[in-house]
C-alpha cells in the first residue's frame, strides 16, 4: 500500500504541448521553463510537443497545453479553442510583465499584458518562477484569477541538461510537432549546425581569453540588459568602488561573460580592476565557471526585479562557486550560505578564507541544492498534469 502512495503519477494519455514565441534555446526562459524540465523526466519527455511562433495549432490527441511567456493574439485563441474542448492549461510566466517599461514601450506592454489575463481567465493554473512573481500577480490580476497562482522554482541548470536543450535532435516528438503546427520557423538545420560549432568555438574561446595567469578570476555572467539603466553591466559597474577597494588588498581578474561587448568597454574596462570579456554562449559559461573562484550577482531593487529568479546563483553555487549577491528578495532565502551585498568584504572572504568558502557551499548542498534538482521539479510537473487529467 504505501508502495502505490508513492509511486509516481501517471500522465493522462495526449500530447502535452509546450507553446513557446520561438523555439530558440539560447533563450534562458525556453531552457528554463520549458526543455530542462521536460528532458529530465522520461514520462513527460515522452510526451511532450514544442511548437512556436504566431500561429494556429491542432489540438488533436493534446492532452495539455502549457504557454511558456508567449503572447501572440493567437496565442489567446489557440487558449479559447482548448477551453472549449476541456483541455487543461497552463500560463508558465518568469518576468514580471507589470513593470513599467516591459515589453519595449507602453503599447506592446498594455498588448503582452492583455493576453495574458485573456489565456490566465481561461487556464488551470498560472505558473510562476517563485513568491515574488506570484505577489506581483496578485496585486495585478483579477479576482477570477488569484487561486490559479502555482510556483515552479527555476531548476538548477548542468552541462548535460544544457548540452542536450541546445541540441534539437534531442527534442521529443518533433515529428508531432510538424503535424500540430507546421515546420518550426527559427528551429532549422541552419540554425542548430551553426549553435553547435558556435558553442565548440565558444569554449574554446573562454579558455584562450581568460589565459592561465597567476591571479583568481572572479566571474559576472549574465545578460548586459543594456537598455535597463542600473541592471546586467549597469548593476555592476555601481560595484566597481567595492571591487577596487577588494582589489587593493587582493589582486583578481574580473571576467564577464555577458552579450554586449561595447557595452562592457563603457561601463566595466579600463576601471581599476584588470578584466576580459567573453561572449556569452550557453555552453561556454560552464568553461567560465570552472576557472572562477567566486561570482558575483550585484542586483538593484527595483518593480522588475520583484520576480526575478536565482537561477544564476543556483547554478554558480551548484558548480562550487560561492556568491557573492546584491540582498534583494529572490536572494535572501540565500543569506545563510551567500553573502549578500557587501562585495568588498565578500571578495575578502571568499578570495582569501578557504575554510568560509567550504563552510557556505556545504551549507548551500545542505539546505538549497536537494529543492532545485531538475529531476525533482519535474516531477512537479507530471502531477500537475495528472492531477488536472483526473478532474
Amino acid at each position: 500500500m504505501n508502495g502505490a502512495a508513492n509511486a509516481p503519477a501517471a500522465l493522462p494519455a495526449g500530447w502535452i504541448v509546450w507553446k513557446l514565441k520561438k523555439a530558440k534555446p539560447g533563450v534562458a526562459s525556453v531552457r528554463y521553463r520549458c526543455l530542462m524540465p521536460l528532458l529530465a523526466n522520461e514520462q513527460l519527455y515522452r510526451q511532450s510537443v514544442i511548437v512556436e511562433g504566431d500561429r494556429g495549432c491542432s489540438l488533436e490527441g493534446v492532452a495539455a497545453l502549457i504557454f511558456v511567456k508567449t503572447f501572440y493574439r493567437s496565442d489567446v485563441a489557440l487558449a479559447e479553442e482548448a477551453a472549449k474542448r476541456g483541455i487543461p492549461i497552463w500560463f508558465d510566466l518568469c518576468d514580471n510583465i507589470f513593470s513599467a517599461g516591459y515589453g519595449g514601450n507602453t503599447e506592446a506592454g498594455d498588448a503582452i499584458r492583455a493576453a495574458f489575463i485573456a489565456i490566465a481567465r481561461l487556464a488551470t493554473g498560472i505558473v510562476t518562477n517563485g513568491a515574488g512573481l506570484s505577489q506581483v500577480l496578485r496585486e495585478n490580476l483579477p479576482a477570477d484569477c488569484q487561486g490559479k497562482l502555482v510556483e515552479q522554482a527555476d531548476p538548477i541548470e548542468t552541462r548535460e541538461l544544457t548540452a542536450r536543450s541546445i541540441a534539437p535532435r534531442s527534442w521529443p516528438n518533433r515529428a508531432v510537432s510538424r503535424a500540430l503546427a507546421g515546420p518550426m520557423k527559427w528551429l532549422t538545420w541552419r540554425y542548430a549546425l551553426g549553435l553547435a560549432i558556435k558553442q565548440a568555438l565558444d569554449g574554446i574561446g573562454v579558455w584562450r581569453r581568460i589565459g592561465h595567469g597567476a591571479l583568481p578570476v572572479v566571474l559576472w555572467f549574465g545578460n548586459s540588459s543594456s537598455k535597463g539603466g542600473n541592471e546586467g553591466l549597469g548593476a555592476l559597474s555601481e560595484c566597481l568602488p567595492q571591487l577596487r577597494a577588494a582589489y587593493a588588498r587582493l589582486p583578481f581578474r574580473l571576467l564577464v561573460v555577458s552579450n554586449d561587448l561595447a557595452l562592457y568597454r563603457k561601463l566595466i574596462a579600463d576601471r581599476g580592476v584588470p578584466s576580459r570579456y567573453v561572449q556569452w554562449s550557453p555552453l561556454g559559461v560552464f568553461a567560465a565557471m570552472q576557472r572562477a573562484r567566486v561570482c558575483l550577482i550585484p542586483a538593484n531593487r527595483n518593480n522588475f526585479n520583484r520576480g526575478k529568479s536565482p537561477n544564476r546563483l543556483l547554478m554558480a553555487m551548484a558548480h562550487d562557486l560561492p556568491v557573492i549577491a546584491s540582498s534583494i528578495e529572490t536572494y535572501q532565502a540565500f543569506a545563510d550560505c551567500a553573502v549578500l551585498d557587501d562585495f568588498d568584504q565578500g571578495l575578502s572572504r571568499y578570495l582569501g578564507d578557504g575554510a568560509a568558502r567550504a563552510r557556505d557551499l556545504q551549507t548551500f548542498r545542505d539546505r538549497h541544492w536537494p529543492q532545485y534538482q531538475p529531476q525533482r521539479l519535474s516531477e512537479d510537473w507530471v502531477a500537475r498534469i495528472a492531477a488536472a487529467g483526473r478532474r
